[in-house]
């Protein structure tokens, strides 16, 4: 929430849509049910909660969100790797589970965010359109 604009203003490293990226690929691996099923907590943390999306004809306020986006999506990223100091006290197989558990865990709202800020940027396209 207090991170720097600049910060969240690009997709850049980890946030980087690729090609396989799409909306379709997205809803062909459930993202549709992820997003009903799985709770929200963008403001556990500070943030904004992302439950509701931003009035689509102000490209202010979805710039907002997709900015929103980014941020979470860098927390969930950095999150990932939350296992790591498990390595210096826990045996390997307990290790093994947590890396695995946390990464599910913050790879599911990394893919809804994804999907979220993907198909913004065809709202915006489609405004741009106009």
């Amino acid at each position: 929430m207090h991170w720097p604009k600049t910060w969240v203003d690009h997709d850049i490293g980890l946030l980087h849509m690729r090609k396989w990226d799409s909306l379709s690929g997205y809803e062909r691996v459930g993202i549709l049910w992820w997003k009903r099923n799985f709770p929200e907590g963008g403001n556990w943390a500070g943030g904004k909660s992302k439950n509701r999306l931003p009035d689509l004809t102000n490209v202010s306020a979805i710039d907002g969100y997709i900015r929103e986006t980014r941020r979470a999506e860098w927390v969930h990223w950095l999150s990932c790797l939350t296992w790591v100091p498990t390595v210096f006290f826990a045996t390997w197989w307990i290790v093994l589970i947590l890396a695995v558990l946390t990464i599910i865990l913050n790879g599911i709202p990394i893919a809804i965010l994804r999907y979220n800020r993907k198909r913004l940027y065809g709202v915006i396209a489609e405004l741009d359109k106009d």
